[in-house]
């Protein structure tokens, strides 16, 4: 049985570094550091469209890398969806001891543009912030608590 060789030492905090930013968000307890898990999660959706928009949230979710196509999917247990048509848009989730939360909001038509800004806050924290136009597309935040 052959040990993996540690790295150089030059290496441990970016290959730290690397694996929080693989993670996600929420990974802070992989250094060991004490985090409470967030009570609630907030989405603001700001912007305008012509068609509506949907938007699908979930605290009860799974997720794996695909090993043939190295994509991360997500398997929904159960969601909310609903359809925005007016903006902005601003709820809040109560998150539960799982530690998750989903978000994806997408734009399905291919004829017209939607000018969206998405930002999710965990308690306070503003943990996700993109600006897109979006034609027969999605924006998506995924949260997991480790």
């Amino acid at each position: 049985m052959s040990a993996h060789p540690r790295p150089p030492s030059r290496w441990r905090v970016p290959i730290a570094a690397a694996l929080i930013i693989v993670l996600g968000p929420g990974c802070s307890s992989i250094l060991d550091t004490e985090r409470e898990i967030a009570a609630a999660a907030r989405v603001v959706l700001e912007g305008s469209s012509p068609v509506p928009l949907t938007m699908i949230t979930s605290t009860r979710y799974v997720g794996a890398r695909d090993p043939q196509t190295n994509v991360f999917r997500i398997e929904l247990i159960d969601a909310d969806t609903v359809q925005v048509t007016q903006f902005p848009l601003d709820r809040r989730y109560p998150l539960d001891q799982n530690g998750r939360f989903f978000v994806r909001v997408t734009n399905p038509n291919l004829d017209v543009t939607a000018t969206v800004r998405l930002r999710v806050f965990l308690d306070a924290e503003l943990v996700y912030d993109v600006r897109a136009d979006m034609r027969d597309a999605s924006l998506e935040y995924v949260f997991v608590y480790f």
